[in-house]
């Protein structure tokens, strides 16, 4: 998820459950206008959300509101699990209509120590029955209304329990700037691998340099360039820990000007060069 997400439901279900299982993952900023709850069954994340990073830990329920700008990076070389709910914006307007008047605020643990709230238990509960049954209900009837029950439940006790009013919410940016930064991080996500600069990019999408540099930092909340070096960051994880290829083939596929840049940038995001982070991860996984 590189851009301006657009969010479609499972077949069957108005919404969409996506499990995730396994080890690192990098998601660069983004937004969509679903409503995206994620619980961390297992692992740690550190997500960045509208600017704030919030460092998420097991048995956390991440809310990322209708059009918030966020990311996430989950702890290197650890086994992971979570459930991320993507709640698409015109279900919700139909069992919320005064949905844009809220926003939703879920504490998590490093923010509140402390034995959770009951309403907080029971959302928790919730997320996690969504778990088991997609892992565990064979039945695609029954699978389905146990789905259909617990997301009720969550928007019920969201509602109840999680809700502020706030007049602004969901409002990003006007509906220009979010087309304007879909199509700028639509060209970035398809020429990453090409040696691209600021004025490079400012002529392709038709914008003066000034005008995109400030814009895209506001409604992004990184430089262009950065955002570019960590989108080129997330390509060249993915080679690395679904291929073979030489690390200098990945630096030059993915758009880093040589080897020794892509080495320094992902030794500062992981903690370890390249080739020792391939190493480890193909031995974690032999010794799982």
């Amino acid at each position: 998820m590189y851009k301006h997400e657009v969010v479609s439901a499972d077949p069957g279900l108005p919404f969409k459950i996506v499990i995730h299982q396994g080890q690192e993952s990098a998601i660069v900023r983004h937004w969509h206008r679903a409503l995206e709850i994620d619980y961390i069954i297992a692992g740690r994340a550190k997500y960045t959300i509208a600017g704030t990073e919030l460092a998420a830990a097991p048995g956390d329920v991440i809310v990322i509101n209708t059009n918030v700008v966020h990311a996430i990076l989950t702890e290197p070389l650890r086994p992971a699990r979570a459930v991320t709910l993507l709640l698409p914006y015109d279900w919700l307007r139909q069992q919320i209509p005064d949905y844009d008047q809220w926003r939703f605020a879920v504490p998590i643990g490093s923010q509140h120590p402390g034995p959770p709230s009951a309403s907080l238990k029971a959302l928790q509960a919730a997320l996690l029955d969504i778990d088991q049954t997609e892992n565990g209900v064979h039945n695609a009837t029954i699978r389905r209304l146990n789905h259909l029950r617990d997301i009720y439940t969550v928007l019920s006790l969201l509602m109840t329990h999680f809700a502020e009013s706030d007049n602004s919410a969901n409002t990003l940016a006007t509906a220009a700037s979010l087309a304007r930064m879909s199509s700028v991080i639509t060209y970035l996500t398809e020429h990453a691998n090409e040696p691209l600069t600021l004025p490079a990019v400012a002529d392709q999408v038709h914008l003066s340099v000034g005008y995109l540099s400030r814009d895209f930092k506001k409604q992004i909340g990184v430089p262009l360039m950065t955002y570019l070096s960590q989108l080129r960051l997330q390509n060249a994880y993915d080679l690395l820990t679904n291929s073979d290829l030489p690390i200098s083939t990945i630096a030059d596929q993915t758009g880093f000007p040589n080897e020794k840049s892509f080495r320094q940038r992902f030794t500062k995001t992981y903690g370890q060069r390249p080739s020792a982070y391939r190493q480890n991860l193909r031995r974690s996984k032999i010794d799982r």
